[in-house]
Parts: C-alpha cells; structure tokens; sequence
C-alpha cells in the first residue's frame, strides 16, 4: 500500500498558518508570527521543503516577541533539521527506492524533497550516503535495507 506523503500546505491551514509567496532575492523563507513567506522563484519541492521547515520552528515555538523566528542554537537547528527530514520522507519508501539502486537525483524526485533534506535524513539517521553502506535503519522504526556501495 503507497505511503501518501506530508502535506505541508495542509498542515499550515489546519494550523492557521498563512503561506505567502513573495520575491525574495536571497532568502527561501521566512516565519513571522503566524506567516511563512516562501521565495517565489523556487521550485515546487523546494517550496514543500522550506514550508515543512519554517512549520517545525513554528511548532516549537521560536518566536521572539518581535514576531520573528530568531535565535535558536546549533544544537536546536539540528534537531529542527532532523524533524524536517523525518516528516517529509518515509523510511519504507526511502528503503524501496535506494534497493531499486536508482541516483539519488531520482530518489530525492520521487520523495518530492530536495538532496539536502535525503542528507539530513542520513546524518540524523548516522548514517552517511556515501560511505560503504551495509544496511540503513531508520532509529524509529524497524525499517532495514540492504544497499551495495555504489548506489549512489
């Protein structure tokens, strides 16, 4: 049975949280008091990764009383960019698709997410995508995979 994926877009409405998409020249994104801006110009998965982002910072509360999202640590960025990776991507399906020994242009275009959000999704997982990967499990759940070094 197919996995549906995160709907980020959902998960703002049913929040109350408006998503507006605005010309930014060098940011992706934005959260200020219950408003994520999202850069215009970026791509249709770029948008759902960045969405999901600024939701996690939402829904950990890191707004300061100015409204804006700020001054978090290196520490809770990481633990915010491992949330991300873990609601966007299914580790069963992530699993199908690295033994179907596909590049991981494909893989990150069928989990409709970008490379950056696959690697969180290794690093948070300890595991690394490009070292001589024996299996990969994923720490909440008991989802194993046999992948052959090279896959990638």
């Amino acid at each position: 049975m197919e996995q549906s994926l995160y709907d980020p877009y959902l998960e703002a409405k049913v929040s109350g949280i408006k998503v507006r998409f605005i010309c930014f020249k060098k940011i992706n994104s934005l959260l200020v008091q219950s408003v994520v801006y999202l850069r215009k110009s970026m791509n249709k998965i770029e948008k759902r990764c960045r969405l999901t982002y600024e939701l996690v910072h939402y829904s950990r509360g890191h707004l300061t009383l100015t409204g804006l999202c700020e001054g978090h640590t290196a520490q809770e960025e990481d633990k915010i960019r491992q949330e991300t990776a873990n609601r966007l991507i299914k580790g069963t399906k992530l699993c199908f698709l690295i033994e179907s020994c596909i590049s991981m242009d494909k893989i990150a275009e069928e989990l409709q997410v970008t490379k950056d959000v696959i690697y969180d999704y290794f690093k948070y997982c300890k595991v690394k995508p490009f070292d001589d990967l024996k299996s990969i499990k994923r720490h909440s759940s008991v989802v194993v995979c046999k992948v052959s070094a090279g896959s990638y």
